[in-house]
């Protein structure tokens, strides 16, 4: 599943049920900002996310840094400032998430509830 999301108000999408290969896809189709996140989180939230997200800088393209899931962490957070074409993929094996991504201009981290 691909889902286009306008971040200019902030908002959550809950994932689907784990089941193995299963496939999110979150592309932000409007750019958060004045302070908006588009947060994406697991069902229940005992279910962890992992993988890694890139941010980019808009200014010069170089690394804005990354962040890595780990135990625990159940959500993606797209942060204030996260451009139009920022995206996360999602697959499931079946017990958790595997999260990658990149955010071009804003942060695009893990967190926990």
């Amino acid at each position: 599943e691909v889902y286009l999301v306008d971040g200019s108000t902030s908002r959550t999408l809950t994932l689907p049920a784990v089941k193995e290969g299963a496939y999110v896809k979150v592309i932000l189709s409007v750019a958060c900002g004045g302070g908006t996140t588009v947060t994406i989180q697991a069902a229940p939230n005992t279910v962890d996310i992992l993988g890694v997200l890139q941010q980019v800088n808009i200014a010069d393209h170089s690394s804005g840094g990354t962040d890595v899931g780990a135990t625990n962490d159940d959500k993606v957070v797209f942060g204030n400032s996260a451009a139009a074409g920022s995206y996360v993929e999602l697959v499931c094996d079946g017990t958790k998430w595997f999260a990658s991504g990149m955010s071009h201009g804003g942060s695009l981290t893990f967190a926990a509830s």
